[in-house]
């Protein structure tokens, strides 16, 4: 509650998901970057359906916070495929009402279930858009690709919305650490592409 207080400061704010996921047998938790790295990751589908109606209960609660404030809340789309993001999504309308619908802004798919490469911006991009044809009148056309920034994984992104996949009036934002985190770990890149 005290954070949904914070975020109502704010133009948008994400849900909590519960995350799927547990660290493969022999990885330091404490040294690892284990939501990052594929191989130091493993889902557990045993915990998938419970981790759809934990979100979803989150962000009935976030919703219901945000009721007096102009603050909207991305729904955070977890899971291995894209039909799995789809189910993610498709399990909440079990919890949310219509009125929960009105403080939410758009989606926002996760790589951390499903991987980091073009192949999953394709799966991430499919799930949204199978959701929009059969919610488009609960959630905005925004689509908002967590933890991708890099060109290779926007690319398809470029491609699929040039192709008409994507609504022209869907809007697509994206967020990354790597700008920022090159700043803070000394790494800068000069103009003639030295480090």
């Amino acid at each position: 509650q005290q954070i949904y207080q914070t975020q109502k400061l704010a133009d948008y704010g994400f849900c909590f998901d519960e995350i799927p996921l547990g660290i493969k047998e022999g990885v330091n938790p404490e040294t690892a970057k284990h939501r990052s790295q594929t191989g130091s990751k493993i889902f557990k589908q045993q915990d998938f359906d419970a981790c759809i109606a934990s979100t979803a209960l989150n962000i009935k609660e976030q919703t219901e916070a945000f009721q007096d404030s102009a603050t909207k809340a991305f729904y955070i789309l977890q899971g291995n495929s894209s039909e799995e993001m789809y189910r993610w999504f498709e399990g909440g309308t079990k919890v949310l009402e219509n009125e929960h619908y009105r403080y939410i802004q758009g989606l926002a798919p996760a790589d951390t279930c499903i991987g980091n490469g073009e192949l999953e911006s394709v799966e991430m991009l499919s799930a949204c858009h199978r959701i929009y044809n059969d919610f488009g009148d609960r959630v905005n056309p925004h689509i908002h690709f967590l933890g991708v920034g890099s060109p290779s994984r926007l690319l398809p992104v470029i491609f699929l919305a040039q192709g008409g996949y994507l609504d022209s009036k869907t809007h697509v934002s994206f967020d990354s650490s790597t700008q920022s985190m090159s700043l803070i770990m000394g790494n800068l890149v000069m103009p003639d592409g030295r480090r």
